[in-house]
Order: C-alpha cells, then structure tokens, then sequence
C-alpha cells in the first residue's frame, strides 16, 4: 500500500513539471490563434481572432502588441460562441493584455471568432499585431485548469495586421521641363500621399507634333507596371499587386514612373484624362477599395515640354568711350543686346579685372587691375543646350597714368631782351597735358602770350625776357587720361642779364680796352653766377676760385680767346663764405691776372 502511494506521488511530480519542468506533461494542445488582417479607409476599425481545436477549454491569458504610432486600441469583446468573462489591460501604450476563463470548459468546432479587437486611426500606415510569448504571457487552460501546450509558438499563434488608408487617391503630377530639341527627354510622373495602394490606372495625352513616345522604366518598382502606347498620342499606365499581397507606400514625391520621349520642335503638353475609370486608384485585393479622385485638377496635375535651342550669336559690346581705363577703376559698364534664348552670358576679362554687377548677365559692372595694356573683351550666351557664337572682340586699353621720367634743368643764361631759354620735362603716360608754372614768391600757371611759348607742351620756351624776370623758378604739371597728376621738382631757374659788351658797364669802354676787366652776376651768388669780362689781346684765359687763404678750390677753364668782351655762365658746388675769383690771361707778351670777391651763398 505504501509503495503505492509513493508511485502516485511520483506521477503526480512528473505531471506538475516540478521535478523536470522542461518534460512537463500536457494534458492536450492549446487551439491555434490567428489575428486578421484588416485594412481600414475609415478612423475606426474591428480585427478578429479566430481559432481552431477548441477543445474544453476554460481559460486562457494573452498579450498582443501593437504599433501605437500608427492604431490605438478602445476595447475587447469576446466572440459570441466563446461566453464567459474577460478582463482587458490597456495601460501600456503598445501592449494589450486579455484574461478569459469560464466554467466548465467549452468545446467549439470550425473555426469561431473568440475575440474582437477595437482600434481608432492614429496615422495612415499599417500596425503589425503580434503575440508575445515567454512562456507565460501566453497560455490556454483545459477545463480542469491544466496547461496546454503551445510550443513552439509560431505554430500556435499566428500574426495579423491593421491598415489605416487615406479614402482619397494619391496626387500625380508631372514636371515643366525646359529641354533642347532634338534630345531625348525623361519625364518624371511624382506621386505623394501614396499610401497602400493595390493598383493603378492613369491614362495621359501628349502633344504628337512636339513628342514622341520611346519608353519607360518603372522607377518606383511598382508590382506588373506597364505602359499601353498602342494608341497614337495616349499612354495607358497601369499596375497591380498580386492576389493576397500588401498594398505599396511611397515616399511623397517618389517617381512612380519615367516617361521618355523624343523632344521634336515646339512646346508639347502632357494631360491626364480620367472619365471615371480611366484615371484610378484602389487599394489592395480582395477589397481592392476605390479611392476618391475628384476633383480631377486637385489629384491629376499635368506637365510641359519647352523645346529650346543654342542661343544666338552676341551682338557688338558697348563699353567706355574709346576702349580707354584707368587701373584700378571700378563701376566700368559693358553690355550686348540680349540674345534669344540665351540662360547666362560668359565674359572674357582682362587679367585682374573683376564683375562687380551683373555677373552672368548681358549688363556688367567690371573694377579693372593695376596691369596696363591693351585687352581684349568678348561674350557668348550659353543656356542647357550650349553656347551661342561670341561677340566680336572689344578692345579695352588700361592707360598708364603719368609719371615724369626727367625733370627740368635751368638753361643758359640770356640777355635780357637779346635771346631765349628753354625747360623741358621728360613724362610718360597715356594722353599727357602739360601747364607750366613760374613763382618768382609763389606759384601761378603762365599761357601763351608776351615772352612764354608752350606752356601746354613738354617745353617751355621764353624769348626776350626781361632782366626782371633773372632768377625765376619754373616746374610744369603733367596730367593724363588717368589720375594722378604729377609736378616736377621745381629746381628749374631762368637767368638773364642786361649786360651786353658795349654799353656803359662795359669793362673795355672809355679808353680801358687795353686792360683786364671781369664782372661777376648775381653777387652773391647761388648755384650758377655770370661773368662778364674784356681781354685786351687774343689768349688763353682761365678762371679760378681760391679762399681767402690762396688755397684754390676750383678751376673753371674758359680756353683760347680772342681779344675783346666775353659772357660765359658757370656753376659751383662749394660751401657758402667768401671767395676769390680770378682770370688769368696769357699770351706771348706774358701773363695777367685780375681778382674779384664772391659771395657764395645756399
């Protein structure tokens, strides 16, 4: 009897799972659980569970999940066959909990509905409902309240789906395409709100004189899309999923599909027509719902296809009077009528210069470099298509601005009234103007009249000046087609003197002709001094200027003379103080000498 009762013992274990819960023994198999798949065009839907092998049964706990972006679930109830209560959890987003129990089990044939799920529409978009098994979140009980089996899962509880799909079809629409004639042209047919569609049908005119119809390429990959072009100037694009197969979504302005054409002369037009069945839209099988699609204008947008050819030659370019700028200047205009059909206008500047206004257009702004020179502009119009003939050259000349290249230097001395002196400036420069000044104590421009000539060229002429006029500066001011103006130095002095040989001054008059004479002017002296002297016998005469020592500091050798009255100018570079200055002459009849005092000042 004992030994009985530890068999039954053992038994009892072995069924319970305790001593080996991996080899639990199971009193039957739990029925196979499968969620439908619904597909909704509405905000609200209901999805079935069915189930199969339904065999006393008296209880069981499920959890389903859901995807809560997409569906919220509002509720459970069981089906009509199965009776007894159930409690519903619906606190965790995403997750739905069930417990149904009833007494004594139940025992249903076929394939019964035991649950009805209710779901209100979050987005459009598809929600997969799962189970979610770890042993026991999911379990079914006899009527007895044993475990069935439901291992492996997959083969106990199947998954379902529920769809959300917008009633209305999808917008399709085609392109304003700007293309060259004679190409090959690819139009785009973009959808949006493409959203679990089954099939499609959209028919589209085109204009025949303007394109011809060459192919397509299923750019989307829709399922069976093809193209009827078996009617002149009408394609007939059509598609459809299999039976049993998903609806497909698309990314908003996806291409559908290509269209290629032929582009031939003129613009061509491409129109949808929808007659009611022409152009439409449905969801997938078996419902295969018919989606609204009107107004046709809202959900049916129609394209075109500009024939464009290479622009035009460009015309002559207007720029600066005469080619002519300066380096460096800016707001420079260039322009050419505008060019059929032209997109952008592409200039050829010269080196350094830039477009500061206007760029790519037929009216330029151009700032210039600091290179001289003579350039060469020109422009061509360019659109998609190519580039059009350029324009004839323009010849723009960067001037250099002027520059003196030698200054003034004093001339000889005159005599006043008896002669002329002339300045000269050296300048280079493009279109140089010249105006000479004189300061006798300040500066002041000088014309042409009295004693000056060419006081508008490089060089100033004075003819017959007065004695008044001895010790005058001048400088000339040079401009040119391009700023700045330059001044030479002004260092340039006239000298004159009144001292003719046979006057009252003269050394050798009034019976002093037989004797060594000399005349020093200006005394003091600056930088060049006059001296006037009378020989009274043929010679050879030298002037030299010693300190106040005898120590001589220059020579200023004049050479063989004639006998009679001389004027001769000589410059010296000594420190100011007081000097002697001394001509010496000889001859065969011996030497003679006669000094004279100098003042030399700065």
């Amino acid at each position: 009897m004992l030994r009985k009762k530890y068999i039954f013992l053992l038994l009892l274990l072995l069924t319970s799972g305790v001593l080996f819960p991996f080899s639990r023994l199971y009193a039957q198999n739990a029925p196979v659980s499968t969620i439908g798949m619904v597909n909704s065009y509405s905000n609200s839907a209901t999805v079935q569970v069915t189930a199969i092998n339904i065999l006393n049964i008296g209880s069981f706990s499920i959890k389903i999940l859901y995807d809560s972006t997409v569906v919220h679930p509002t509720g459970a109830t069981v089906g009509p066959q199965l009776g007894g209560n159930m409690s519903v959890n619906l606190n965790l987003p995403g997750i739905i909990y069930l417990s149904w129990y009833t007494y004594p089990g139940v025992t249903i044939t076929g394939n019964p509905v035991i649950l009805n799920l209710n779901f209100t529409k979050v987005a459009n978009g598809t929600s997969a409902l799962s189970w979610s098994d770890n042993g026991v979140s999911c379990a079914w009980y006899d009527g007895n309240g044993a475990m069935l089996n439901d291992a492996p899962t997959s083969s106990y509880y199947i998954a379902g789906s529920l769809s959300f799909s917008s009633p209305n079809a999808p917008h399709t629409f085609l392109s304003t395409l700007n293309v060259c004639q004679g190409t090959t042209v690819s139009m785009p047919v973009k959808v949006s709100a493409f959203s679990n569609i089954g099939s499609l049908t959209l028919t589209l005119n085109y204009t025949q004189a303007a394109l011809v119809y060459l192919s397509f390429t299923n750019t989307s990959g829709f399922p069976g899309l093809s193209v009827n072009a078996g009617q002149p100037g009408t394609l007939v694009i059509s598609g459809s999923v299999s039976t049993g197969g998903n609806g497909i979504t698309l990314a908003d302005s996806s291409v559908l599909v290509t269209l290629n054409f032929n582009s031939l002369a003129g613009p061509g037009t491409l129109a949808w027509t929808d007659n009611g069945t022409s152009c439409q839209y449905a969801g997938p099988p078996p419902v295969s719902y018919i989606l609204n699609d009107v107004p046709q204008n809202t959900y049916y947008l129609n394209g075109t296809v500009s024939g464009t050819t290479i622009p035009g030659a460009s015309g002559v370019i207007i720029g600066p009077v005469g080619g002519n700028v300066c380096p460096g200047q800016t707001g420079v205009n260039f322009s050419i009528p505008a060019v059929p059909n032209a997109t952008v206008y592409v200039w050829s500047l010269p080196p350094g210069a830039q477009v500061t206004g206007g760029a790519q257009t037929n009216n330029i702004s151009v700032t210039f470099g600091s290179l001289p020179g003579n350039w060469d502009i020109n422009v061509y119009a360019n659109n998609v298509c190519g580039n059009g003939q350029a324009s004839p050259v323009f010849t723009v000349y960067v001037n250099e601005p002027p520059t003196i290249t030698a200054q003034p230097v004093s001339p000889d001395t005159v005599l006043a009234g008896a002669g002329s002196a002339s300045f000269h400036t050296g300048a280079s420069g493009s279109l140089l103007t010249y105006q000479w000044q004189e300061s006798a104590g300040g500066w002041h421009d000088i014309l042409n009249a009295g004693v000056y000539g060419g006081t508008s060229t490089s060089t100033l002429t004075i003819t017959n000046p007065p004695v008044a006029m001895n010790g005058n500066q001048y400088r000339c001011i040079v401009g040119g087609l391009c700023p700045p103006q330059v001044v030479s130095d002004g260092n340039a002095r006239l000298y004159v003197t009144d001292i003719t040989g046979t006057g009252d001054n003269d050394p050798g008059k009034n019976g002093n002709k037989q004797n060594l004479s000399m005349d020093v002017f200006p005394n003091p002296v600056v930088s060049e001094f006059n001296i006037r002297y009378f020989l009274p016998e043929t010679g050879h005469a030298v002037l030299e200027i010693s300190d106040l020592c005898g120590r001589r500091m220059e020579v200023l050798s004049i050479g063989d003379e004639t006998a009679g009255t001389h004027l001769t100018a000589k410059k010296v570079d000594m420190h100011p103080g007081l000097y002697l200055l001394t001509l010496t002459l000889q001859n065969i009849k011996g030497t003679t000498a006669i000094t004279k005092k100098i003042m030399l000042q700065q």
